[in-house]
C-alpha cells in the first residue's frame, strides 16, 4: 500500500508491518520500519486486520486498523519513528476509514458512527455527524478521494446504499448528488478505490464485475428546482424576495416556493378562477419583504401575502375600459421608484402605485389599436422602453422613437446590458440596440440553435444567458456562443416566458416545462484542464498493431511498403462527454492542413515510402485544445526503392549515357572519315577526270584549231571555203571553253557563292566582248556565303550559261540583269529587255526542259516569266 513519496524514496505500508521505502532512482528497496511490534498482536493477527491509510496535509501518513477489540492509528512521518493509538471498538466501533480534513481534523468512520476529531484527543470527538450505518459493514479497507476540480474540498467515501459526500467546511454529509447511474445500488458491491480524474469525473472501482462505475460531475452543475409532482412543475413566471427564496408559478395551479439552495419548502394555492379556469399567474414582483404583486392571464391583479398567504383581489381598481380585456397573454412589472410599477395589459401601460397600503391602478399611455405591450424596460439614459408585437418604442421626454426590428418582431423581453446596449429577446432571434437602432442580431444563421427567445439574464462578468425552445444558451463577451441541453442535466430543452430571474448570489434561474434549472455562470463557464491526447489503436493493413507491445510504448511507427495502409484511432483523457470529443488531425508531408475529424474518432493514411509526422490535438468543447501528440512515422522503400538501389541504377545509368555517346561519337567519326575518304576519292577522281579531259580532248581541240589555221595559211580556198573553216575553228573554241569551264568546276571540291559568282561574270564578260551592244549588270547580296558542293554549282552555272546564250542568239536584248541574294536561301534572278516569247508548254524545247532538271537537281525552283515585246525574268529559288 503506497503511502507517500518523500525526496527520492517512496514509503509504502505491508501487511507484514513494516513500512517500506524504495529508493525512485534504484527502484530497490533501502529502509524497512516495523511498526507491528507498537501493536499488543501476533504478526499472524496483524495480517488479517483491515487496513487503510490517509496523508495529510503536513505529509504526516495515518495507518488505521482494527481487529475485534481494538482500533489503531499510527503516525508516520519521514524521518521520525511511527507511534501508535489505540481506542476500544465497543466505544467507537470498527474503524473503517481515517480522513485528514483540514486544521488538524479528521474525519472518523465506522460501521457505527461518524466522527470528527481532533488528531490529539481521538477519544474525545468534536461532533458526531450521524449515528447511522452510513459506510456499511465493509470487511475491506476503506477507500476515500478528496475532490479538486468540482466542489473543492469536499470527501467522497462510500457507504451502504450511495457514495457519500462530507463538506469540512459546513461540516455536512450527505449522499454524493449524481443523475446518473442513481438506479445502481452500491450495496454488497465492495468499494476499492474512487478517484477523481483532471476533469472532476468521478471514478469508482468495485467487486460487481461490471467494470469502472462513472459519475460526471461536469454534468450536475445545473441544479434543478423541483416540487413534489403533485403541486405540478409547468413554471408560468418567477420572483425572488429578499431572502432569496424563489416563487415560481405554474399553469394554472398555485406557487410552489424554494429555498435558495433548490430545497422545496412549501406551495401557496390560488382558489380564485376566471373564464372558468384557475388562474395562471402571467407575472409577479415583490413589492417588499412580505407583498407579491401578481397579474394573471386574463387580467386579474391581485396581492399575496407570502408570511400568511393570503391573497388580495385588485381587479376591481383596473379602469372599466381595461376590465373587459381578455387573455393578456404577454405582461411584465417594471419598478419606477419604491412605491411605483409600471404593467401592462395587452395595448395598455398602466401604473400601480401604494400609498401606506393604499392601492391604485390608472392608465398611463396605449399602443395603436391592433399592437400589444408584451415587455417593459429602460434604456441607458432611463427611457422607459415598451416591447411590443411589432417593435420597440423608446420614450423620451419630447417624444417616441419606434425602432423596428428584423424578422418576426414580436418582444419577449428586454434587459440592459452594463455596457448601454439593449437585448432584446424576440421570436425570431436576439437584437441589440445601441443609441435607438439594431446593430447586431444573433440568429441560426449566425451562430443560435433556436430563434424562439424568452428572456435574457447576464451574469457578473456581462456575458448573456438565454433560455429558448431548445435549451440555454450563453453568449460570451468574447463572441463565443455556448449552448445546454437536457443531456447537459437542465431540466427539459422547452422554457417559457417570464419564467427567469436573477438571484442575490447571482444565480440564475430558468423556468421551464418541467421545472426550475438553477446555475452559478461562473461554474459552467469555467475551462476544464486541458485533456491529453492519446492514440487508442493502430491498424496496420487491417490488422491491430503493435503485436505484443503496448501502444503507449511506440515512438516511431515503422513499417515497410507494403504495410502502408494505417489507421489510427484516437482519445481524449476528458471522458465527461466523449461523443463531443473533436480532433484536429494533420499528417506532415502528406496534409497542407489541419483537418477537423468533428465526431469522428479515427483517420486513415494510406503511404507512399517516406518520412512523416501525424499532429493530432484534441478538444471538448471546441476552443481549449490540448497539446498536440506527434507520432514520427518511417515508412521503408522496397529495395528496389532504397537509395542504394537508386544509387546503383543512376550510376548504371550514366554508364550506359556514357557508353552509348561514346559508341555514337565513334560511329559519327567513322562515318565522317569514310565520307572524308569518299570525297577524297571523289576529289581524286575529279581531278584525274579533269587531267583526262585536258590531256586529251583539251588537247585534241587545240590541234583541230592549230590545223584549221595551218590548213587556211597553205591553201587558197574560196570565200566560201574560208567561212567553213572559220566556223570550224570557232566550234572548236568554244568546245575549248566549255571544257575549261568544266574542268574548273570539278577541280574545286567546295565553292564558295562568291567565287562561284565570280566565275560567272568573269565568264558573261568574256562571252558579250563579241556582241558589245548587249551592256549587262551584276547585283549581289550576299549575307551568307554559303558553300556550294560541285555539283550544285554545276548545275547553277550550266543554267545561267543557256540563259545568257539564249539571249544574245534570239532575245534581240540590249540589256541583261543578274541579281544574286544569300540570306537564309539562296534566289538568283536573271533577266533581259528581249522581244520575250509565248510560252507553250506544249512546244517547249529541250533547253528550257534541260534547264527545269538541273533546277531540281540542284534543290532550286524556276520561274519562267515572258511575253511577246515583254522580255525574259527566270527565277532560281532555293526551296
Amino acid at each position: 500500500m503506497p503511502l507517500q513519496e518523500s525526496g527520492n524514496r517512496l514509503w509504502c505500508y505491508s501487511a507484514s508491518g513494516y513500512i517500506t521505502g524504495f529508493n525512485t532512482q534504484t527502484l530497490r528497496g533501502d529502509t524497512a520500519i516495523r511498526i507491528s511490534d507498537n501493536y499488543p498482536l501476533t504478526k499472524e493477527l496483524f495480517r488479517t486486520i483491515a487496513v487503510c491509510s490517509a496523508v495529510d496535509e503536513e505529509g504526516t501518513a495515518w495507518i488505521s486498523g482494527s481487529d475485534e477489540q481494538n482500533n489503531f492509528i499510527t503516525k508516520f512521518h519521514p524521518g521520525t519513528q511511527p507511534s501508535t493509538q489505540i481506542f476500544p471498538v465497543n466505544k467507537y466501533g470498527v474503524l473503517k476509514g481515517f480522513i485528514p480534513v483540514s486544521d488538524k481534523k479528521f474525519l472518523f468512520i465506522s460501521t457505527t458512527q461518524t466522527f470528527l476529531c481532533r488528531s490529539d484527543s481521538i477519544d474525545s470527538p468534536l461532533k458526531i455527524l450521524s449515528r447511522d450505518n452510513v459506510p456499511g459493514n465493509h470487511n475491506r479497507r476503506f477507500t476515500f478521494e478528496k475532490l479538486s476540480v468540482f466542489n473543492k474540498g469536499s470527501i467522497l467515501f462510500p457507504g451502504n446504499e450511495f457514495i457519500y459526500e462530507y463538506n469540512p467546511s459546513t461540516q455536512t454529509l450527505k449522499p454524493y448528488s449524481t443523475t446518473q447511474y442513481s438506479s445502481i445500488p452500491l450495496s454488497r458491491q465492495l468499494v476499492f478505490a474512487i478517484r477523481e480524474d483532471n476533469h472532476g469525473n468521478i471514478w469508482i472501482g468495485r467487486d460487481a464485475g461490471d467494470g469502472l462505475l462513472v459519475y460526471y460531475p461536469s454534468k450536475l452543475q445545473f441544479g434543478l428546482l423541483e416540487a413534489p409532482k403533485e403541486y405540478f412543475n409547468l413554471v408560468y413566471s418567477m420572483a425572488i424576495d429578499a431572502n432569496n427564496n424563489i416563487y415560481a408559478a405554474n399553469f394554472e395551479k398555485g406557487i410552489n416556493v424554494f429555498s435558495q439552495n433548490g430545497k422545496w419548502l412549501r406551495y401557496i394555492p390560488i382558489p380564485q378562477k376566471e373564464n372558468n379556469l384557475p388562474l395562471s399567474i402571467r407575472c409577479m414582483q415583490f413589492i417588499d419583504k412580505n407583498h407579491l404583486l401578481m397579474k394573471s392571464l386574463y387580467g386579474r391583479v391581485l396581492i399575496l401575502n407570502t408570511s400568511n398567504n393570503k391573497i388580495t383581489d385588485l381587479t376591481s381598481l383596473i379602469p372599466e375600459r381595461i376590465t373587459l380585456v381578455k387573455n393578456a397573454f404577454y405582461a411584465s412589472f417594471l419598478k419606477e421608484n419604491e412605491n411605483s410599477y409600471l404593467f401592462s395589459h395587452n395595448k395598455f401601460l398602466l401604473r400601480f402605485t401604494n400609498t401606506n397600503n393604499n392601492y391604485a391602478i390608472q392608465v398611463v399611455d396605449s399602443v395603436q389599436e391592433g399592437s400589444m405591450i408584451s415587455t417593459l424596460a429602460y434604456s441607458q439614459n432611463k427611457e422607459l422602453v415598451l416591447g411590443t408585437d411589432k417593435d420597440c418604442i423608446f420614450y423620451t421626454k419630447e417624444k417616441s422613437i419606434h425602432v423596428s426590428l428584423p424578422g418576426n418582431p414580436i418582444v419577449k423581453h428586454m434587459n440592459l446590458h452594463t455596457d448601454g446596449s439593449l437585448w432584446v429577446a424576440t421570436v425570431d432571434g436576439i437584437h441589440i440596440i445601441r443609441d435607438n437602432k439594431v446593430v447586431k442580431s444573433y440568429t441560426t444563421s449566425n451562430g443560435l440553435l433556436n430563434n424562439f427567445i424568452y428572456g435574457i439574464l447576464f451574469d457578473e462578468k456581462g456575458n448573456a444567458w438565454y433560455s429558448s425552445n431548445k435549451g440555454l444558451g450563453c453568449i460570451q463577451t468574447n463572441g463565443q456562443i455556448s449552448f445546454y441541453s437536457e443531456e447537459d442535466g437542465i431540466q427539459a430543452e422547452e422554457f417559457d416566458t417570464q419564467s427567469f430571474c436573477k438571484g442575490i448570489d447571482g444565480t440564475l434561474y430558468f423556468g421551464g416545462v418541467k421545472a426550475i434549472t438553477s446555475f452559478t455562470p461562473s461554474i459552467i463557464l469555467q475551462k476544464p484542464p486541458k485533456s491529453q491526447i492519446v492514440i487508442s489503436g493502430i491498424e496496420v493493413n487491417g490488422v491491430s498493431y503493435p503485436l505484443g507491445k503496448r501502444i503507449e510504448d511506440i515512438n516511431l511507427l515503422e513499417l515497410n511498403h507494403n504495410d502502408n495502409t494505417v489507421v489510427f484511432n484516437f482519445a481524449l483523457t476528458d471522458f465527461s462527454d466523449p461523443a463531443t470529443n473533436i480532433f484536429l488531425v494533420k499528417m506532415d508531408n502528406l496534409d497542407k492542413e489541419w483537418y477537423n475529424l468533428k465526431n469522428l474518432h479515427s483517420l486513415r493514411y494510406s503511404f507512399p515510402p517516406g518520412k512523416y509526422t501525424l499532429s493530432v490535438k484534441g478538444s471538448s468543447d471546441g476552443s481549449n485544445w490540448s497539446e498536440p501528440l506527434l507520432l514520427p512515422i518511417l515508412i521503408h522503400p522496397a529495395w528496389w526503392q532504397q537509395w542504394q538501389f537508386r544509387l546503383a541504377m543512376g550510376i548504371l545509368f550514366v554508364l550506359l549515357v556514357l557508353f552509348l555517346a561514346w559508341w555514337w561519337n565513334r560511329r559519327k567519326l567513322k562515318a565522317q572519315w569514310q565520307a572524308m575518304q569518299v570525297q577524297q576519292e571523289l576529289q581524286k577522281e575529279r581531278e584525274r577526270i579533269s587531267r583526262d579531259l585536258h590531256d586529251n580532248i583539251g588537247a585534241y581541240t587545240s590541234a583541230m584549231i592549230a590545223h584549221v589555221d595551218s590548213l587556211k595559211r597553205k591553201t587558197s580556198a574560196t570565200a566560201v571555203d574560208t567561212t567553213e573553216m572559220e566556223q570550224l575553228k570557232e566550234d572548236a573554241q568554244q568546245i575549248l571553253g566549255s571544257l575549261r569551264e568544266t574542268i574548273w568546276v570539278l577541280k574545286n571540291e567546295n565553292l564558295s557563292l562568291t567565287d562561284f559568282f565570280d566565275g560567272y561574270k568573269q565568264y558573261a564578260s568574256k562571252l558579250l566582248r563579241n556582241n558589245n551592244y548587249i551592256s549587262i549588270e551584276f547585283n549581289e547580296t550576299i549575307e551568307n556565303n554559303r558553300i556550294l558542293s560541285p555539283t550544285i554549282a554545276l548545275h547553277l552555272y550550266r543554267i545561267l550559261q543557256e540563259c545568257l546564250q539564249n539571249t544574245i542568239k534570239h532575245a534581240d536584248a540590249d540589256k541583261i540583269e543578274i541579281v544574286l541574294t544569300s540570306t537564309n536561301k539562296i534566289s538568283l534572278l536573271y533577266s533581259d529587255n528581249g522581244k520575250g516569247f509565248e510560252t507553250d508548254p506544249s512546244n517547249e524545247g529541250n533547253g528550257l526542259d534541260n534547264m527545269r532538271f538541273r533546277a531540281n537537281e540542284a534543290g532550286f525552283t524556276l520561274e519562267l516569266k515572258t511575253g511577246t515585246g515583254k522580255g525574259t525574268q527566270i527565277l532560281l529559288s532555293e526551296k
